[in-house]
């Protein structure tokens, strides 16, 4: 009987020693996925020009002069003068931000000046105030403006006083003042 015990005991410990070099034997299998996205920046290109007589824009296409404008009397009007904003981005732009100057020997000329903006497919003005309020009030007909991609905007500019409106002051004779606008945009 003992002899059967050892038996059976060393034949127990070889199946376990069999199955435990099988346990190392086992496959696992492995897989993987990916994914991957090309980002590519656009660039901006924003141009401004004129088809007012006279007109002159730098050698970049940035800015855009006038022909200047006078003498004038106490009531006069520049009439209409078309400037035109070109988008030539392949990105939209978004105006953001409109900054008015208007350096000056005589503060009564400039506070006397009124502007008329009319945008290219509105059908009044989007703004018909004077010259020193235009910055402060023309957030309404900025904010959200946006130019698409290979597109212009148009805008039709006319300073001006008297009319409807008052006329210059006599303590503004003489003087002289360069209105500038400078308009931000973002894409």
């Amino acid at each position: 009987m003992a002899f059967s015990r050892k038996v059976l005991i060393v034949g127990a410990l070889g199946v376990a020693a069999f199955s435990l070099i099988g346990a190392g034997a086992t496959a696992t299998f492995t897989d993987g996925a990916q994914a991957k996205q090309t980002i590519t920046a656009g660039t901006m290109n924003m141009t401004i020009t004129s088809t007012a007589k006279g007109a002159h824009r730098s050698d970049d296409s940035k800015t855009l002069t006038l022909k200047a404008y006078g003498p004038v009397g106490s009531t006069f009007s520049t009439g209409a003068q078309t400037i035109i904003v070109s988008n030539n981005s392949n990105i939209d732009a978004k105006l953001v931000k409109l900054k008015v100057t208007a350096p000056t020997d005589n503060g009564e000329l400039r506070d006397g000046i009124y502007v008329r903006i009319v945008m290219g497919d509105t059908e009044g003005p989007v703004y018909d105030g004077l010259l020193t309020k235009l910055e402060s009030s023309a957030i309404p007909f900025i904010k959200g403006q946006t130019i698409a991609s290979g597109t212009s905007m148009t805008a039709d500019v006319t300073f001006y006083a008297g009319g409807d409106r008052p006329s210059l002051p006599n303590g503004a004779q003489g003087g002289l003042v360069v209105p500038t606008f400078k308009v931000s945009f973002t894409g």
